[in-house]
């Protein structure tokens, strides 16, 4: 098949009517012509073809726009995000949705960020009596009560004894949670540092280590807690602490 008007419409007025930018005189010459309206719809096949091939196809993974709005990537890996961004309309508008999405998250401050600190997974250790959870029946940490249970944990050389009694109001069903911190070497980590105690994904209650390694959480109701606590060059976590119930 050939034009009927062979070199009165050039191959990029075609092109530029297949992409919605020809001139009227283009527009009307293919209306007439089947075989430059044929050209125009395999230009516009090919079109299509390769957007859905190509399309973003150097845009970082949407893990690494997420890892960028939580301010985990390592400097470098921010320095090629945030370059991207900056030629990349579309990617600049995901990071700004999910920048959104994670404003006001309480967990997003406790995501593990590059740096110094050493994030650990504290493990329980053997009960030295039977015993069932906190508020149970073995030894109290420093401050605490002779009557109220003790579990311990241990990250690397970080030991942390966690004791919960009921407060002194038992109609208000509330509890208080006593922590001692101390690493092998018998030295106590710096006053103030953070301690965060978690309910379902949120901030509970949050304390500060006094210059013996002690910190108190009050007027927690009985349940299930984690506890985040940035100690010296580590990051802890002491998952599912019973608090009021068996573990």
């Amino acid at each position: 098949m050939e034009c009927i008007e062979p070199g009165s419409v050039a191959s990029e007025d075609l092109l530029a009517h297949a992409e919605g930018a020809a001139d009227s005189g283009t527009t009307a010459h293919i209306a007439s012509c089947p075989a430059c309206a044929a050209l125009v719809s395999s230009y516009r096949a090919a079109d299509r073809f390769l957007r859905a091939r190509l399309y973003r196809v150097d845009c970082p993974a949407p893990l690494t726009l997420g890892e960028l709005a939580l301010d985990l990537l390592a400097p470098s890996e921010t320095l090629a995000a945030r370059q991207h961004l900056a030629l990349c309309p579309q990617c600049t508008a995901d990071y700004r949705a999910l920048a959104a999405s994670f404003a006001g998250d309480p967990l997003r401050d406790l995501a593990p960020r590059p740096g110094p600190l050493r994030r650990l997974i504290a493990r329980l250790l053997p009960a030295p009596a039977p015993g069932a959870g906190l508020g149970g029946a073995y030894a109290g940490v420093r401050g605490g009560s002779g009557d109220a249970a003790t579990l311990t944990y241990e990250a690397e050389d970080v030991t942390l004894s966690l004791s919960a009694e009921p407060e002194q109001d038992p109609a208000a069903g509330r509890w208080s949670l006593l922590c001692l911190v101390l690493d092998e070497s018998g030295e106590l980590p710096g006053a103030g540092s953070p301690l965060r105690l978690l309910r379902d994904g949120h901030v509970a209650a949050e304390a500060a280590l006094d210059e013996w390694g002690n910190a108190v959480f009050g007027g927690l109701e009985a349940g299930l807690y984690d506890l985040e606590a940035e100690l010296g060059r580590y990051a802890i976590a002491v998952p599912a602490i019973p608090i009021g119930v068996a573990p």
